[in-house]
């Protein structure tokens, strides 16, 4: 092996795992463990970059930049990601700052909805599901 540079390659592995890692404990904490944003998907329309989208295995993939267009509007992420349902019946994003504010923001994320949708409390404190239905 160090007649083909085996300790550098090596070293250059062990990092970008070290990187790859982290981004996605990064992942885990802002849009499984943390108060997020459940948008659900229902004729979605969707452009993404795809050499840079995360799996998160059966919790679905993280789209780290996302447009994505559906019944309810439109979802920009420019940042930090949307996590989307390995069933494709929903999106995550991080908890909007003012669940009353049009357009809806986040950290990284607008969400401009069309007439009819509203945000409630989600099952756990500081989570929140988009709706449809009447209150």
């Amino acid at each position: 092996g160090s007649r083909y540079g085996g300790a550098s390659l090596r070293a250059a592995e062990d990092k970008r795992a070290a990187e790859q890692k982290k981004r996605i404990d990064a992942y885990r904490a802002r849009l499984i463990d943390g108060p997020v944003l459940v948008i659900p998907l229902r004729q979605m329309n969707m452009s993404f970059d795809p050499g840079t989208v995360q799996p998160l295995g059966d919790n679905g993939t993280v789209y780290p930049t996302i447009r994505l267009t559906d019944a309810w509007g439109i979802l920009d992420v420019t940042d930090g990601g949307a996590l989307i349902a390995a069933n494709f019946m929903s999106v995550r994003v991080s908890q909007p700052s003012d669940v009353n504010a049009q357009p809806l923001t986040g950290d990284g994320w607008t969400l401009k909805l069309n007439s009819g949708w509203r945000v409630i409390p989600g099952k756990r404190t500081g989570d929140y599901v988009l709706t449809d239905s009447p209150q």
